[in-house]
């Protein structure tokens, strides 16, 4: 599976702004101890209002549960952002796992290393189910695991990323909307708070 799109958009800049930061520093890639940077503080919130909310009545089903995971990782993924010198590298644990963790703690690894953070938070546009699959054989070969998959339209308008200097860093083509495949899947089936995402993956459309 490939990297979330936006994902994989932090770790491209975060790359490059690590290179340009070790060029220019005789490869030490921090910055010096006199250096602050000028961004102002994140005023964006890390919730999604304009997501649609499930109308399952039954707060533990499996549908419920795992719609409001989709909410919780936006919202996580970006505040362990905002401030990746304080993030843990469990600041993920409770909204991903598998590829899907292994991304975004490299991500958060990129922007601790080249000090990079985020300004302002993703805002889910909608959240359309595509495929719900509650087959649990954890011991088979290949193993089922319960999974709800969804199609997501994300708007990053609002989001920036800066280096240590307050200076974005974000490609100025960058497409404000897109659409990926988010799939939320539980290793813990039947337990109702072991839905996590498994991986995100981009359409190419925008919405």
């Amino acid at each position: 599976m490939t990297k979330s799109t936006r994902v994989a958009g932090a770790a491209l800049v975060l790359g490059s702004a690590l290179l340009a930061s070790a060029c220019g520093d005789g490869g030490s890639g921090k910055p010096s101890s006199s250096t602050t940077s000028s961004a102002s503080p994140s005023t964006g919130s890390a919730t999604h209002p304009s997501a649609p909310t499930s109308t399952t009545s039954d707060p533990n089903s499996p549908a419920t549960r795992a719609r409001a995971m989709v909410d919780q990782y936006f919202s996580v993924s970006d505040r362990c952002l905002f401030d990746p010198q304080s993030a843990p590298m469990t600041c993920f644990d409770g909204v991903a796992i598998g590829t899907e963790l292994d991304s975004l703690r490299n991500t958060l690894t990129s922007a601790k290393t080249a000090y990079t953070k985020q300004i302002g938070s993703t805002q889910v546009i909608s959240v359309k189910q595509t495929k719900i699959d509650l087959t649990n054989k954890p011991k088979e070969t290949p193993p089922s695991i319960p999974i709800v998959t969804y199609s997501v339209c994300f708007d990053v308008s609002k989001v920036n990323i800066v280096d240590y200097q307050g200076k974005s860093i974000v490609p100025p083509d960058r497409k404000p909307r897109a659409v990926e495949t988010v799939a939320v899947a539980n290793y813990q089936y039947p337990k109702a708070t072991g839905w996590r995402v498994a991986y995100t993956q981009p359409t190419g459309k925008t919405c």
